[in-house]
């Protein structure tokens, strides 16, 4: 029962980094795509999708700033 447990407890962590990873390299290149419409009025670019998830207490505010900047632009 352990071993069963510990499996599952195992493949839930991978699963869970493997969707963190492509959460953000959606972020990033998403990002990057709206770079061709311009940089004038946006504050969170680049670095900051990948940055906002390493940075300690930040990573509970910031990549929520990232997404509500990248769905306000793409909807323009």
């Amino acid at each position: 029962m352990e071993l069963a447990w510990a499996t599952w407890t195992a493949l839930a962590l991978v699963l869970l980094i493997i969707t963190g990873v492509l959460v953000i390299g959606w972020t990033h290149s998403t990002s990057k795509a709206l770079d061709s419409r311009g940089p004038i009025g946006r504050r969170w670019r680049g670095g900051w999708t990948i940055g906002a998830w390493l940075i300690p207490f930040g990573n509970l505010i910031l990549p929520k700033l990232v997404f509500n900047e990248i769905e306000k632009i793409a909807q323009v």
